[in-house]
């Protein structure tokens, strides 16, 4: 028999709200859940809801008035460019060489500022330049660009803060999806992982954690395959192949990115020396 001390806390895998919505979000919905507001209807043939996700992470002081300002990584992912690529990934040839792309993550990062120096940990922004605005005001009106009129679930990673900031800007998302939660029960933690740590055991690769861009955008991609454990985990039934397809493409979009081939110094920089 096992010993008090050898059991997993209670708490270990705990279906949390936070996997429910992603499983409406996513589908297939293997629970009852009532949300108060709106989801959006569903996309036509697929599981999909009609949103975006939008992941947010800061870093730095969030007050540039008394400090050295902060950074915003914005990523986005469109369920609606989802379904697209999807659909054409279905259409098309097995054996053509024109393979759909699964660049359909959008990402943006904001230092707020004064200074008109971009710091270095901005500079380690994977996914694009780094944008410098003076306050909130403009983060408002650069994310009011991103996600249009659109409805949006903000997605953040143990983001209480994240959750708190974009409310100060007076944009409300339909729902706060926390990814710490979603992962709960699928990878039956009892333990707070740090990003790097699940990027790590997904087998996601990543670089430059705690730059507020790549955190939001990493923050995705341990998302999509969050899904994919769950339904591997708990399968309802066999996949048909609309199910297979959502979990190909999913996975797809979330190893899109690949850390980048590290440069080999040429032979006479290396004997410069010696020559």
């Amino acid at each position: 028999m096992q010993s008090p001390e050898c059991r997993a806390p209670t708490h270990t895998g705990l279906v949390r709200d936070e996997l429910v919505l992603c499983r409406h979000l996513f589908g297939p919905n293997r629970n009852p859940f009532n949300p108060q507001g709106q989801l959006g209807p569903a996309l036509r043939n697929t599981p999909f809801r009609d949103v975006l996700l939008v992941s947010v992470h800061i870093t730095g002081r969030a007050d540039p008035q008394k400090g050295s300002g902060h950074a915003v990584g914005i990523s986005v992912l469109d369920l609606r460019h989802l379904q697209s690529y999807i659909a054409a990934k279905n259409k098309a040839s097995p054996h053509s060489k024109n393979k759909t792309s699964p660049h359909i993550i959008r990402s943006h990062q904001l230092q707020v500022s004064k200074s008109t120096r971009i710091t270095d940990r901005a500079a380690r922004f994977l996914f694009g330049n780094t944008e410098r605005v003076d306050d909130k005001a403009c983060v408002k009106s650069q994310f009011q660009k991103v996600i249009g009129n659109r409805s949006f679930v903000l997605v953040t990673y143990g983001g209480k803060r994240e959750w708190e900031y974009v409310g100060q800007l007076g944009i409300r998302p339909l729902y706060h999806l926390d990814v710490l939660k979603v992962i709960q029960a699928p990878l039956q933690t009892s333990y707070r992982y740090s990003l790097a740590k699940l990027l790590t055991v997904l087998k996601l690769p990543w670089q430059d954690i705690h730059v507020a861009g790549n955190d939001a955008r990493f923050t995705l991609h341990a998302l999509l395959l969050a899904v994919v454990a769950d339904w591997s985990r708990t399968p309802k039934s066999t996949p048909n192949q609309r199910e297979r397809a959502t979990l190909s493409s999913l996975k797809a979009v979330a190893k899109e990115w690949h850390l980048p081939e590290q440069e080999q110094p040429c032979l006479v920089a290396l004997f410069r020396g010696h020559l």
